[in-house]
């Protein structure tokens, strides 16, 4: 039977896909994780403190670029090979992050200035690109999790 009925995919790869349905489950698990750093990030906002603002934009953007790598080398390797079907999907999911990286180093360049309306502006806009960016990941993790083979 088809490995993704929706899509006709066929393949006699099945440990490959079961990798892949525990890469999605820890690509999920690292999403959780890396939005404390958010949390760092509001409360040195809070507090109006530039400088910590700027350090929490930097550990937010090491950790995601890390998750990134995580996401392009291997969930994202695996289904572009086993599922084409699923390969524009990916090409803008990658190209986000490069949009995601580029913001944030904008950011971060900035200074972190605190009272800044226009970084406020920037870091809300990117607040919600992140978490549409991350929903867009999980239902693909999710459609590779449960299709049958």
């Amino acid at each position: 039977p088809p490995l993704f009925p929706s899509l006709g995919i066929e393949s006699n790869q099945p440990g490959l896909w079961m990798r892949v349905r525990r890469i999605t489950r820890a690509i999920s698990r690292q999403h959780e994780r890396i939005r404390v750093f958010f949390g760092e990030l509001d409360t040195a906002m809070n507090e109006r403190n530039a400088a910590g603002a700027t350090a929490a934009l930097q550990r937010y953007r090491a950790a995601l670029v890390a998750h990134f790598a995580v996401e392009e080398g291997s969930l994202f390797a695996a289904l572009d090979g086993l599922a084409p079907g699923f390969s524009d999907e990916i090409d803008e999911l990658e190209a986000e992050h490069l949009m995601i990286e580029r913001t944030l180093d904008d950011l971060i360049r900035a200074g972190g200035s605190a009272d800044g309306a226009d970084w406020k502006v920037t870091l809300d806009g990117l607040r919600r690109a992140i978490v549409r960016h991350e929903g867009r990941e999980e239902v693909l993790a999710r459609t590779a999790a449960r299709e049958d083979f």
